[in-house]
């Protein structure tokens, strides 16, 4: 009996649940209509890069370009260039356009470069430097500039000869 109980409350159950009620929504296949084609977006441009258009070099290419005589000009403030500078380098802090510390000027930056027809920009490794290297791109300086991104920094790090 209890057997046939369970059989019977099952088969009761299953029906119940296979039937539809007539609120129940009946589901269908749709099919996607055709795609259309969608006008493709233009390409967004990335960002440019601040190092874009930099020529960027390492220890390795600063040393051999400072000992061929290519000027080297020093962005940092006077009290660290005093403080200690690579050989030969020239002095013309700057930080970013329009700061009231800034002392590089065209005119003296001109002066700096002199005959040469390259330029290395440095600072402490951060980023006077590649404000300077920019600042000079604007004035259309038409020597070939370079950026020594380790600077100072990474130049006495590895014990290179400094000049105080």
């Amino acid at each position: 009996m209890k057997k046939k109980c369970v059989f019977l409350f099952f088969a009761v159950f299953f029906s119940l649940s296979c039937m539809r009620t007539q609120e129940e929504p009946v589901v269908q296949d749709i099919k996607p209509d055709p795609v259309e084609e969608v006008a493709a977006a233009p390409p967004q441009k990335a960002p440019e890069s601040p190092l874009s258009g930099v020529n960027v070099i390492g220890i390795e290419e600063a040393e051999k370009m400072l000992k061929e005589g290519i000027p080297f000009i020093d962005n940092r403030p006077e009290n660290l260039f005093k403080a200690g500078h690579l050989e030969g380098a020239v002095n013309l802090p700057f930080y970013v356009k329009g700061h009231p510390t800034n002392e590089m000027t065209k005119e003296n930056l001109l002066e700096a470069i002199g005959d040469s027809d390259k330029v290395v920009f440095y600072c402490t490794g951060r980023f006077r430097g590649l404000n300077a290297f920019k600042k000079a791109q604007e004035w259309e300086i038409d020597k070939e500039m370079y950026w020594y991104k380790g600077g100072f920094t990474e130049w006495r790090a590895q014990n290179k000869p400094i000049v105080q």
